[in-house]
């Protein structure tokens, strides 16, 4: 919390009272309906990941994404510790 009683999220674009809201509104939901929530945040990213390595690197296949997806999931040391090293130019400059 700040010294207004405000928590620090760092949302410039919202306005105090949206923010009130919006903290309102999650504090009250369920724990599965968070957890669904992260569930859906993390299903997105994975897809946008892949939509990305889809447009660098159009002549591969699904199967050849898989290992440097795991560099933008994992971060590229620990796919590389877990996978070993990426067969194609790094992913994660």
């Amino acid at each position: 919390m700040t010294e207004q009683g405000r928590m620090a999220t760092g949302l410039s674009d919202t306005s105090v009272e949206a923010e009130r809201v919006q903290i309102e509104i999650l504090r009250s939901m369920p724990s599965w309906r968070k957890l669904q929530l992260v569930s859906d945040l993390i299903t997105t990213t994975r897809i946008l990941a892949l939509t990305g390595l889809h447009e660098r690197f159009p002549a591969a296949s699904s199967e050849e994404l898989r290992r440097p997806l795991a560099s933008i999931v994992l971060s590229p040391d620990l796919a590389a510790r877990v996978y070993g090293p990426e067969p194609h130019p790094p992913t994660i400059r």
